[in-house]
């Protein structure tokens, strides 16, 4: 993508209705120090008071979303100025929070590598017994910050650390983890973990295959495009006593997280009916929108976070109609972020594969319903069964499949099938 492309084709910035509140104090504070394009400002700010809130308020999509965001900063080679916007952040969370509240990784080996954050090593046994062992922080809160978002890729691509996908994508969801491992044994419990990182559009073209866009991962990092702003040839330093002021109020926030404790919070009958009418538009772009569809459909989730992060940083006890409005404007822009950066990767097989399943379900009586396993067996040679699953699974959410649970020999087992009278 040559320069006057990408002039072209750029999304619009986010627009000012999104930064509100303590992300708002937060961006005006950097914003003159710094020449980093104003949405990577955004990002970091966001992740703040996700940080800040941990693993307390939630929202409920189906099982407790916690405020934990994958972001990465996409622009021009020195545009999102990643390690500036970290260096800010880092510096209000330092003056805000207890020493190791928040645990940053810096880079990633491997996905047991990064569990360990979540553990603290304790020696057990004496003498020649004596050993160490990785014993489980509860709801420990950690922060990678990944200096290249592509090198996830070609870790995540290596038979070594052929986990490290499955890993993150568990761990966004917030899941307790107890993997397999050739040495200490992990367990992870109640963790919350958000990711920070960056790239070029050239390097994201040269790094992700479409295949990449069907695996769980990819999805579940919002995308924001980084608008350039004038060179600062010697940046002023921050102003400090403004840091400190957003310091203490970034300690309020977690308190009173603290205090409403791990629940779910409730949404507004009037942002319930906000977020139903966008819902159904963004369902019918993703449909529309094949090579960046598993994309898309996953901004529904992004807009439900950024609506309880609103809430929380008012210190709010539901979430309301301006909250879900400001959401739904970031998510607007992560569409079209996500459009932009990944339209050109090609048809996504994953997609085909789907495709393939709905043909091959055309071909039975209305209503004809199928076990994972059958439909497996259909395409196995094509996709394994999780990626399957979890590719039928959103196809339910987007209306395409119809989804049920049946008992055989008093097990659940899901099922799927056309719409009725729907042609493939």
């Amino acid at each position: 993508m040559n320069l006057v492309e990408y002039a072209v084709n750029a999304p619009a910035a986010l627009p000012p209705d999104a930064y509100t509140g303590w992300i708002k104090d937060y961006c005006d504070w950097v914003r003159p120090s710094t020449d980093a394009g104003i949405e990577g400002m955004f990002a970091t700010a966001s992740v703040n008071v996700g940080l800040a809130i941990g693993r307390t308020i939630n929202v409920y999509i189906g099982f407790p979303h916690y405020a934990n965001l994958y972001v990465v900063l996409l622009g021009l080679p020195g545009v999102p100025r990643k390690t500036t916007l970290l260096t800010r952040a880092e510096s209000i969370r330092t003056d805000a929070f207890a020493k190791d509240a928040v645990v940053t990784v810096t880079g990633i080996g491997s996905g047991e590598g990064l569990l360990e954050a979540f553990c603290e090593v304790v020696i057990e046994g004496e003498g020649r017994r004596q050993k160490e062992v990785l014993r489980p922080r509860p709801g420990q809160i950690v922060l990678l910050d990944e200096n290249e978002l592509t090198s996830v890729f070609h870790k995540g691509q290596q038979q070594a650390t052929a986990t490290l996908y499955d890993i993150i994508i568990k761990l966004y969801d917030s899941k307790d983890l107890t993997p397999r491992t050739r040495q200490r044994s992990i367990r992870v419990i109640r963790p919350f973990f958000s990711i920070i990182s960056a790239t070029t559009p050239q390097s994201l073209m040269d790094a992700v295959k479409p295949r990449d866009l069907g695996t769980g991962f990819l999805p579940r990092f919002a995308t924001f495009h980084c608008t350039r702003r004038t060179p600062m040839a010697s940046p002023p330093e921050p102003n400090w006593g403004v840091c400190s002021q957003l310091a203490a109020k970034l300690r309020d926030i977690s308190a009173f997280a603290a205090e409403y404790g791990d629940r779910s919070i409730p949404t507004s009958e009037a942002a319930v009916r906000v977020f139903g009418s966008y819902y159904a538009d963004l369902c019918e772009a993703a449909i529309n929108s094949d090579r960046v569809s598993h994309i898309i459909e996953r901004i529904h989730t992004q807009i439900r976070k950024w609506s309880l992060i609103y809430a929380v940083q008012e210190c709010a006890t539901v979430i309301t109609t301006e909250h879900m409005e400001r959401a739904i404007i970031v998510g607007q822009y992560l569409e079209a972020c996500a459009k932009f950066a990944y339209s050109a990767l090609g048809v996504n097989p994953i997609t085909q594969v789907v495709q393939k399943v709905i043909e091959k379900m055309a071909t039975y009586p209305d209503g004809t319903f199928h076990n994972g396993r059958t439909i497996h067996r259909w395409v196995s040679g094509d996709i394994t069964a999780d990626v399957l699953r979890r590719e039928l699974d959103a196809n339910v959410t987007l209306g395409t499949l119809l989804g049920e649970t049946a008992m055989i020999r008093g097990r659940p087992v899901p099922r799927y099938a056309l719409p009725w009278g729907q042609e493939p």
